[in-house]
């Protein structure tokens, strides 16, 4: 019934083990009766399995409209783990999963809506073969705005330079091709 029982008693010991392997705590018990009688030691093992020990970082930056393709199994190297994962509600950026997916793969295809580097923060969620949930952790993506442009008329004479300063239409220009 738990009457005896000392405030460091077993039930309120929590062990946390980041390692690679199970790891055995050992307990060596010595009952008493109500008279103080002691009786006869005992052992109690315990297993502790490890729980995924993920790091947070910065995935590679991506073009909008690109897919993320972040492999979280990078991040969790002491036990093979399951993941789910769900972004931050951005503003400036669609695609992003809101709701919580499953899988190692981020896999969402994030669009730049604006005109400036954004950067979307993934919340991560591992859990061991053996259901031990590990702590929390982020993963960012900066995502590159896309160029553009507008569609334009410059009326020339034969044999004329175009001078059309693409840089005023685009705003960000990257690469420039001519297409006729």
């Amino acid at each position: 019934n738990g009457a005896g029982k000392a405030a460091n008693e077993l039930i309120g010991d929590a062990w946390t083990n980041t390692s690679s392997s199970p790891v055995v705590v050992v307990y060596t018990v010595t009952p008493f009766s109500s008279a103080g009688c002691a009786g006869n030691a005992f052992t109690v093992n315990v297993t502790i399995n490890p729980e995924p020990l993920g790091t947070s970082t910065s995935a590679s930056a991506i073009c909008s409209k690109a897919t993320v393709a972040y492999n979280l199994n990078t991040n969790v190297t002491n036990v093979p783990s399951t993941y789910q994962w769900v972004a931050a509600s951005h503003p400036g950026v669609t695609g992003e999963s809101l709701a919580p997916q499953s899988g190692n793969i981020i896999s969402d295809i994030l669009v730049n809506e604006t005109n400036a580097d954004q950067t979307v923060v993934y919340t991560v969620t591992p859990t061991s073969g053996n259901l031990c949930v590990g702590n929390t952790f982020t993963i960012s993506v900066v995502v590159h705005p896309e160029p553009k442009g507008v569609a334009d008329l410059k009326t020339i004479c034969s044999d004329a330079n175009v001078s059309y300063d693409l840089q005023n239409n685009i705003g960000t220009l990257v690469n420039n091709v001519a297409s006729s």
